[in-house]
């Protein structure tokens, strides 16, 4: 595991919930146009089609959707199961801190009682145990 990989996990936590809200707003839309399907009004037949069109369109984006998150899911368990592996818990800390969570390395040398260079030093000693 190198450490744009381990970098890359804080903006693939971002997709990840970029993409979960978008599912949602796409399940929404779809609800709506249902509902537009439904009512007891007569639309002429072209209106219906392209309601219809819509109704497929999103459920495809969906699915693309769902598959780019499977993706995600597993590129974060590669990297927990990393992290895991660690066998010291301070270590693991520093590391979740960091890459899980996105801290700052102001914030993790703060939260693990750790001067700047004593944080570094650290974290190159872990990188090379990773690697």
């Amino acid at each position: 595991m190198t450490k744009e990989e381990l970098k890359e996990y804080i903006e693939t936590k971002r997709e990840i919930k970029i993409i979960e809200e978008k599912i949602e707003y796409l399940k929404s839309q779809k609800t709506s146009i249902k509902s537009m399907i439904i009512d007891d009004m007569p639309k002429p037949e072209p209106e219906q089609d392209r309601l219809g069109e819509l109704l497929g369109e999103i459920e495809e984006l969906i699915e693309l959707y769902n598959v780019k998150q499977d993706k995600l899911f597993k590129q974060q368990i590669k990297i927990e199961k990393c992290i895991d592996k660690l066998d010291n818990a301070k270590e693991r800390n520093i590391m979740r801190l960091r890459y899980l969570e996105g801290h700052k390395w102001e914030k993790v040398c703060v939260e693990t009682n750790y001067s700047w260079e004593g944080i570094h030093k650290v974290h190159r000693r872990i990188l090379a145990k990773i690697k």
